[in-house]
């Protein structure tokens, strides 16, 4: 609820409040006698606020009128507090300036990161201490108007300080900064450590600054064990608060520092020795850092790798085409799941070697290994489809369309190109193309021979008429039987139009009633005007079909029945309807002319048509279109002779319709 009510507002009285006792603890380290303090930590609070700031001419304005009145206020001349004051605007605003340029991925800048790099802290760094040297050069100046001369230590002491304050202040609260917005990283040791850290780090300090010896190098190694085991930010901290003890027992009198005469020289040692534990403590953790995100990185690539290799993998073997490669000496180094089967149902058993597979033409002679896919494309870089024939175990044939391209580098580092082989199983297409090579053949046999005829006696009636004695009858009857040839013509054509709907037209299944006054083989017997129809169905009669599919059966199959009747006895038609499971089996029976035994099997190919049948006009195309409409609905259709050759039964089933 607190964080809710947080707002921008809030935050820029904080920065106020936070500049303005920076300012204070800076000008209570003014020495008696002296106007210039010996830290300034508002530097480093200036430059964060205006970082983060939406709004910087409001926040460089409230900057120089609390360091301006503050200053007054704490006994500063107003030169000094003036120059101070430009001194504070322009370097707080030239570091600001050259960080976004030089660091535009921190906080602040444009980015969301804090000190994490060595690139970043050496141009940060940089940054700030361009900035600190353009605010000495204004406040030496005021500094030379106030006290009339100006020695090199005044001029260092303003830029140490100033470079300290803002190293030390800005350093560790843009690592808040960034610890209070951003996930946090995990350190590599636990609170026990920690605290055993700090407890060795006060004992060390104890030691080192309540004795005179110049030994104070000696705490460096805490801020490295800091960096090292822990956060950039708790090192940061812990630099600080070093450094900050540090000043505070040197302005007391107290430590190695004190021994140095002049107390602003003792001051500028004591913030370079604070300088020095926060660079080493900022410089290591942020190589550790930077170590850590590049390991991070690495781990990471190496997992999406590994994770598009898996997925590349998977595709692979869930590819229907075979993959193969193929190295220069013929070896199979690597086939998916597709072509390791495909392979192993070979005599060769998934071997190896190119060599143990025998390959043939389409032709079926052999096919030399010059002329191998593989070998092509090692040579010349990348062949067509080819079309490849290769026997099984189980004598039969399958035709591969066999695509080889040749890749520069092979399965492993220096092994050399390999030759990618991509096949598909063609097969059936294959053996559909030579189906439909057949049927365009008969097609155009069957179509040429009516309109031949009606060519025929088209041209004798057309003779017959521009004679010189025509006779209209019997141009008449010519005219008669052309439109006869016509009439045969326009049902080829019907029985055509049949079979490719049966063959490619989408079925919209929906339940059907077979049996029953109401029922699909009622309607159809009415229609085609069968006088003997019986009907026996046992149980549900209902299939689940596409109407217009399962029609044209019935259709076909009672049509034939009065085609081919017999004409010695009275037609007579009998279908019986039996439910099995999910299936519903229909047997159609006549007592017509009967189908040869040998030509069982063949009727139901396209054009094809039993002896018996040879004496009345047909297509062979009807049973045709049964066989498929059968087998799209998953069943199977066949056919039987009666007792003595007398009729024909037909029997197929189709799915029955499922409750619920």
């Amino acid at each position: 609820m607190i964080r809710s009510r947080w707002s921008g507002a809030h935050t820029f009285a904080l920065f106020a409040v936070l500049h303005a006792v920076a300012v204070l603890i800076g000008r209570a380290t003014v020495l008696p006698g002296q106007q210039v303090s010996l830290a300034w930590p508002a530097a480093g609070v200036a430059v964060l606020w205006l970082m983060w700031t939406q709004r910087p001419a409001a926040v460089l304005v409230t900057l120089a009128l609390e360091q301006a009145v503050l200053m007054v206020a704490t006994g500063a001349s107003p030169v000094l507090a003036m120059t101070a004051t430009l001194a504070a605007l322009l370097q707080t605003w030239l570091v600001v300036a050259v960080l976004r340029r030089w660091v535009p991925g921190a906080l602040g800048t444009g980015g969301e990161a804090s000190i994490h790099s060595l690139p970043v802290l050496l141009r940060g760094t940089a940054s700030v201490a361009i900035g600190c040297a353009a605010g000495a050069l204004v406040g030496s100046a005021g500094i030379l108007l106030e006290t009339g001369s100006l020695s090199w230590v005044d001029v260092a002491l303003w830029f140490g300080r100033q470079l300290c304050g803002v190293m030390i202040v800005a350093s560790v609260g843009h690592l808040t900064w960034e610890r209070l917005t951003q996930p946090h990283r995990r350190p590599a040791a636990g609170a026990p450590e920690l605290a055993l850290l700090w407890a060795t780090s006060a004992l060390a300090y104890t030691v080192v600054f309540t004795h005179e010896l110049p030994v104070a190098f000696l705490v460096i190694p805490l801020s490295v064990w800091c960096a090292v085991r822990f956060s950039t930010y708790a090192a940061a901290v812990h630099a600080a608060t070093s450094g900050a003890v540090a000043v505070v027992v040197t302005m007391l009198g107290v430590g190695p520092f004190s021994l140095i005469d002049k107390a602003a020289v003792a001051a500028l040692i004591t913030q370079a020795f604070t300088l020095v534990l926060l660079m080493t403590a900022l410089v290591v953790g942020s190589v550790r850092d930077q170590r850590e995100d590049v390991v991070g990185q690495l781990v990471r690539s190496e997992a999406t790798a590994a994770a598009r290799a898996d997925l590349l993998t998977a595709m692979n073997h869930a590819m229907a085409e075979g993959l193969v490669l193929v190295d220069a000496s013929g070896t199979v180094v690597q086939a998916n799941d597709s072509a390791r089967r495909l392979l192993a149902s070979t005599s060769a058993r998934g071997a190896t070697s190119t060599s143990a597979y025998e390959l043939l033409r389409p032709d079926g002679s052999p096919l030399p290994s010059s002329e191998h896919p593989s070998r092509r494309a090692l040579a010349e870089g990348e062949t067509a489809p080819t079309d490849i024939v290769l026997p099984l175990e189980d004598g039969t044939r399958r035709v591969l369309s066999v695509r080889a391209t040749r890749l520069p580098l092979g399965f492993e580092p220096g092994s050399g190109p390999v030759a990618l082989l991509v096949y598909r199983d063609v097969t059936t297409e294959r053996a559909e193309s030579r189906r439909l090579a057949e049927f365009a053949e008969v097609t155009a046999h069957d179509l040429r021979s009516p309109l031949t005829t009606v060519r025929g006696w088209a041209s004798m009636a057309s003779s017959e008429l521009a004679g010189d004695d025509p006779s209209v009858p019997r141009a008449h009857d010519l005219v008669a039987k052309a439109l006869t040839g016509v009439t045969r013509l326009g049902d080829l054509i019907d029985e055509m139009l049949d079979h490719a709907l049966a063959e490619g037209a989408e079925l919209r299944p929906e339940p059907l009633g077979l049996a029953g006054p109401d029922g699909l083989v009622q309607d159809l017997g009415d229609l085609l005007a069968i006088p003997n129809l019986t009907v026996h169905a046992a149980g549900d009669h209902t299939v689940l079909g596409d109407e217009r599919a399962i029609r044209q059966v019935f259709a076909n199959l009672l049509g034939n029945a009065v085609k081919y009747a017999d004409p010695h006895r009275p037609l007579a038609v009998e279908v019986r309807i039996l439910g099995r499971g999910s299936r519903i089996r229909v047997e159609v029976s006549d007592n017509g002319r009967g189908i040869a035994e040998q030509d069982q099997e063949t009727v139901f190919d396209r054009f094809s048509r039993s002896a018996p049948a040879a004496s009345v006009a047909g297509t062979g195309i009807g049973l045709a279109v049964c066989r498929l409409v059968v087998e799209r609905h998953g069943g199977t259709i066949s056919c039987r002779s009666g007792p003595d050759g007398v009729g024909t039964t037909f029997t197929f089933d189709l799915p029955a319709r499922v409750d619920g």
